[in-house]
Formats: structure tokens, sequence, C-alpha cells
């Protein structure tokens, strides 16, 4: 059967690929630049957050949930 990560960053990277054009040259390349990390990188450390208006949770209508807690639900343990 399909195989499902737990681990957030690995199951953002596999939604980001299921919506690119992975078979074809330019969706390898976007694929391969795509960087994903849980939390804040080291080189990032200490910068200034930008945050978008137009993107934050409060707008939302209906209930959420974060990508760490559906991580959580389904058996990541965060490396303990």
């Amino acid at each position: 059967g399909p195989f499902h990560y737990r681990r957030p960053d690995r199951m953002l990277r596999k939604t980001v690929r299921g919506m690119l054009p992975f078979k074809q040259p330019k969706g390898k390349m976007a694929y391969k630049k795509l960087k994903v990390f849980i939390g804040v990188p080291e080189d990032l450390k200490g910068q200034q957050i930008i945050t978008l208006k137009e993107a934050q949770a409060a707008k939302l209508k209906g209930p959420y949930f974060t990508l760490a807690e559906l991580a959580k639900e389904i058996g990541w343990n965060q490396g303990e």
C-alpha cells in the first residue's frame, strides 16, 4: 500500500510534490529546490519574521488544525 510519512516536514514535501508536475523536468527541478524545516533554520535565527495579514489563521472562518497537530495524531513522537 501507500507509505504515509509521520514527520510534518515530510508530509508537507509529499503534499507539495502532488501539486507539481513532478514527472516533467520543470517539476523535478522545482521539487529539488524545495526546502522544508521543522522550526526555524539556524541560518535564519535572529532575523526579522515577516507575516502576511492575508494568510493569518485568524481570518479562517471554519475550524483548522496545524500540521504538527496532525502529525501527533498519526504517531509522530518528535524524536523521542
